[in-house]
């Protein structure tokens, strides 16, 4: 390709070396990331794990919760006498109450501590990428 074609096709015949140092940084930053993989990888699937890890156990307490209020609800019924079946019941609605704070817990955990994590993810990312003035 001539000169004449480059120069209508937006190529132009600078080299890297030739080019100012802010458009290096992306280059340079990339190359950076992909070095250092093996590092933040574990880093993120570490805080990744943690908060998945902490999500399953309030939802499973939460099912746990709920099984075991059932259950003391249906012996609560079996039960002959009426003091006993009455603390079962009473037990099993606590039990109940106790499944939906951890619904609501679970609620404020991912609608607080998610987006957050998103929104430093993408700062320290811009930190990273943005060319500095």
């Amino acid at each position: 390709m001539d000169d004449k074609n480059m120069k209508q096709k937006g190529y132009t015949t600078k080299s890297v070396i030739d080019q100012p140092d802010e458009s290096k940084a992306f280059p340079l930053a990339l190359i950076l990331a992909v070095v250092t993989f093996p590092l933040w990888i574990g880093l993120v699937a570490a805080i990744g794990g943690t908060i998945i890890g902490i999500a399953v156990s309030i939802v499973a307490g939460g099912i746990g919760f709920a099984v075991a209020g059932f259950s003391l609800l249906i012996t609560a019924y079996s039960v002959g006498g009426f003091s006993g079946g009455l603390v079962l019941t009473g037990v099993g609605f606590l039990l109940f109450a106790l499944t939906m704070l951890t619904l609501i817990l679970f609620v404020v955990f991912c609608g607080q501590l998610i987006p957050w994590l998103v929104k430093c993810i993408i700062k320290i990312a811009n930190k990273l990428v943005v060319e500095k003035e």
